[in-house]
């Protein structure tokens, strides 16, 4: 299950805060939510300090969405070893 809260802190930058686990059906949530809120205009920062777990399409997704409008903060430093690591 995931939860997804987002809280503006700007006009142009949007906290999005992830709780629980991002795999299967989340990531496609996720995606969706990001979509949304990106822009030229708006950055998203995502808190990851709540996520337990991802999976390899959450990675993905999080390291595409890292070359746009969206940056981590609160990253665990397992997550932050998988975003880090080779694509396979």
């Amino acid at each position: 299950m995931l939860r997804l809260t987002r809280t503006a802190i700007h006009t142009d930058r949007v906290l999005l805060k992830a709780e629980g686990s991002l795999v299967g059906e989340w990531v496609g949530l996720l995606e969706e939510e990001c979509a949304e809120l990106c822009g030229p205009e708006r950055q998203v920062v995502l808190d990851l300090g709540d996520v337990s777990y991802l999976d390899r399409r959450a990675v993905r997704l999080l390291r595409d969405l890292q070359a746009g409008c969206l940056s981590i903060v609160n990253c665990p430093p397992l997550i932050e070893e998988l975003l880090r690591e080779d694509a396979p």
